[in-house]
């Protein structure tokens, strides 16, 4: 869903979330002032694709790849790494 539907309204007040400390995967969060959206404190989470400031984000619509910018006009935004280290994948046929 866009940003600034009706599921995540983003408010007014904007924030001051970087991306410069992101790396990839890293979620982008956000919510408003009246404390999120149906599912909780966080109403709207992308993942930073660690280039050209784009966030991969699920919409109506299916997944997209979108703006980090527009997680800046939310309210309140926050920058969240799992730190699990190096996972190994193995591949079975």
């Amino acid at each position: 869903m866009p940003m600034g539907s009706t599921f995540c309204d983003q408010g007014t007040s904007g924030n001051t979330m970087d991306t410069y400390w992101a790396v990839r995967g890293d979620f982008l969060m956000t919510t408003n002032d009246s404390g999120g959206g149906a599912y909780g404190a966080w109403c709207h989470t992308g993942t930073w694709n660690g280039a050209g400031d784009k966030v991969i984000e699920a919409v109506d619509s299916g997944v997209r790849l979108g703006e980090a910018s527009g997680y800046r006009t939310a309210d309140q935004a926050a920058l969240m790494r799992v730190n699990a280290g190096a996972v190994p994948i193995e591949l079975a046929y």
